[in-house]
């Protein structure tokens, strides 16, 4: 109740202060162009209040060490850490889980064709000019895995004649070193880039370590009344311990115990490539073409020898993506995609699966600004080679109220093909005292659906203060859970089924305001709901590992325009680790991070204390009352080296 009467309080005060200093000016890009939640560009200013764009200046000032932390920290997102830096970090938007989000990098889906998840982890952070996010269904523009949201990460492209070097150095606790650089120019036609990085650290847990490299490469070139050509390659290696739960009770933990690891030999290693060609060809004013193709390699491997584990999974997903603007209103477009898994367990030398599945897409997309009102209309039609045709129809309408506000609303739906795991799992059987219990896939599954709508209201009073509102349902139907059930007297069989529905309802409330020329803060606060149940439960109840209320806060506080002191606060709300708030509860959390930047000439220094008072807490359990602790105070310090020759 406390920390509800504090988001209360906050709200009333800063609405009625502000309105009394919106004509002071602050620094807020209106015209950032966004071309995720259109088949377009759009200005921000014309898109709806379900967008969010971190701009390349947020990323290089952000007090985090990679991008999940960037992203956890906007409203209706969720990263949950089940251990430190480098281990796997998932998405969830609005409570939708991370396989029914889709990820992409310049416009590329790289969720993984076995799980539907995609790793945020290793994403470089290095090499990125800006993140567009999407909450709700846009299965319409971007189809597969698009029920909850998309999240868009669009790299660096030179722009500069003459070479522009951006070094990053981070040292910090745990023996954690992270170099980085970014390379490139625009000297005439022909353009580079090459980024890359590596980091490593001992971790906080036993068999927590982890080493990674990364590298960027991009080549373009203008042909100029011929069009132009970009090819792009990013690849990721990457070798971490998996140190598993504590088997330690939480109200025992001492900062020793709990670093136990209770898998001290699970090991993963991940090898991902992920290579692009873009051509792009302008033939009148009104009317260009697009033509991409990609191709994605992921191979990773996981051992565990005290469970004589040994498997390597290789997935591949290729595509060609070609879209043509008719007119200014018009796009249209057409895709192709090749999603193939090869699962071998190494201990044995047998294939456990080797198939693939394809996805064939027609989709366009009308977008009319007029202004006051906005108007985009956009459908897909997907069609996968096992689970069969999926429509997606889009309706998104932004309205001008006046130069201060606009509103906006959107209903779109989404779908989410069965995994390669749920469609092709062999048959596997094992007996026990009589009974045998049999696992496998199912080549019957339908698609995952949603249909989810959102209204918002926003407002920027002279770029002083600026507010977001928005309130979204999501209606999600066709789940795919693996289930048991015994077929026979003898036998249970586990295996996945449409079976569940699920319903998300909320709100997200965004602030940002300038108090005076040395203080700013903002903060966005979510509330949702997410119910689930199984066909033939009674009720909806609330879904694991949920938490109904997150709210992020920052203070900046800016004595001189070369130091600025930030303070970070998120508060999580508790969650239980089944459904009907039943089992383990995980504690709620509060948060503080600071950070101290100076600039010294051309380099900008940042020192940063995370968890600022040491709160031990975790933010997951393994299902079974086992929880991930999580590193409590932490240290780190980074430089930043910009050079422009």
């Amino acid at each position: 109740m406390k920390k509800k009467t504090v988001i209360l309080l906050i709200w009333a005060w800063l609405i009625p202060a502000s309105l009394a200093l919106a004509q002071e000016g602050a620094e807020v890009n209106l015209n950032t162009m966004v071309i995720s939640a259109s088949l377009k560009p759009l200005a921000i200013t014309n898109s709806g209040t379900n967008v969010t764009v971190i701009d390349s200046d947020q990323l290089m000032k952000a007090d985090t060490q990679d991008v999940g932390q960037i992203l956890d920290a906007l409203a209706g997102l969720n990263i949950p850490r089940q251990a430190g830096l480098g281990n796997a970090e998932s998405l969830s938007i609005r409570g939708v889980p991370a396989q029914q989000v889709l990820i992409l990098v310049d416009g590329t889906p790289v969720n993984s064709p076995s799980l539907g998840l995609a790793d945020i982890s290793q994403v470089p952070k290095e090499n990125i000019e800006r993140i567009e996010v999407i909450r709700g269904a846009a299965s319409a523009l971007y189809g597969a895995n698009a029920m909850g949201g998309v999240v868009n990460i669009i790299t660096r492209k030179p722009v500069e004649k003459a070479p522009v070097t951006d070094i990053d150095v981070y040292i910090g606790s745990f023996n954690t070193k992270t170099y980085s650089f970014c390379f490139g120019a625009k000297p005439g036609r022909f353009d580079y880039q090459v980024s890359g990085g590596r980091s490593y650290a001992d971790g906080w847990r036993k068999n927590n370590d982890y080493d990674n490299d990364t590298m960027g490469l991009r080549l373009g070139y203008d042909l100029a009344e011929m069009g132009q050509l970009i090819l792009q390659d990013e690849y990721f290696r990457g070798q971490l311990g998996i140190p598993g739960p504590s088997n330690i009770p939480i109200d025992q933990w001492n900062n020793s115990a709990e670093r136990e690891s209770s898998s001290p030999n699970a090991r993963q290693e991940d090898h991902n490539n992920l290579l692009s060609l873009v051509y792009d060809l302008k033939i009148s004013t009104d009317t260009a073409v697009q033509v991409k193709t990609y191709y994605r390699q992921a191979n990773q491997v996981y051992r565990n020898v005290d469970f004589s584990i040994d498997n390597s999974y290789l997935t591949y997903t290729d595509g060609i993506n070609g879209r043509v603007n008719l007119t200014p209103e018009l796009t249209a477009g057409y895709e192709y995609r090749l999603d193939k898994l090869m699962y071998t367990n190494n201990d044995q030398q047998v294939d456990v699966i080797d198939e693939a599945a394809t996805l064939n897409s027609l989709y366009a997309e009308y977008t009319s600004e007029q202004d006051p009102l906005v108007l985009s209309l956009g459908a897909r039609y997907d069609h996968h080679s096992i689970s069969g045709g999926q429509f997606d129809p889009r309706l998104g309408l932004t309205y001008k109220l006046n130069p201060e506000w606009k509103a906006s609303f959107n209903v779109a739906r989404g779908f989410r093909p069965p995994t390669l795991n749920d469609l092709f799992w062999p048959r596997q059987e094992e007996s026990f005292f009589g009974t045998t219990y049999v696992t496998q896939g199912n080549r019957n599954l339908r698609p995952e659906t949603a249909v989810s709508y959102d209204a918002g209201a926003e407002f920027n009073y002279g770029e002083k203060l600026t507010g977001k509102l928005t309130v979204f349902y999501i209606n999600s139907t066709d789940l795919i859970v693996w289930q048991s059930d015994m077929i026979t007297l003898t036998t249970n069989r586990t295996a996945p089924q449409n079976i569940a529905s699920a319903r998300n309802l909320g709100a997200e409330v965004e602030v940002a305001q300038t108090l005076t020329r040395m203080l700013s803060h903002n903060l966005n606060y979510t509330a949702s709901q997410a119910t689930g149940k199984k066909d033939n439960d009674p009720d909806y109840l609330l879904l694991a590992f949920h938490p109904r209320h997150k709210l992020n806060y920052t203070l900046d506080f800016t004595p001189k325009n070369t130091f600025k002191i930030s303070l970070t606060d998120q508060w999580v709300s508790e969650s239980y680790e089944q459904n009907g708030e039943q089992g383990t509860k995980v504690p709620s959390s509060n948060i503080w991070n600071a950070t101290l930047a100076k600039k010294v000439n051309n380099a900008t220094l940042f020192f940063t204390v995370e968890d600022l008072f040491n709160r031990r807490y975790a933010s997951r359990t393994d299902g079974f009352g086992n929880f991930f602790p999580l590193p409590g105070r932490s240290y780190w310090f980074r430089i930043n080296l910009p050079f422009n020759d």
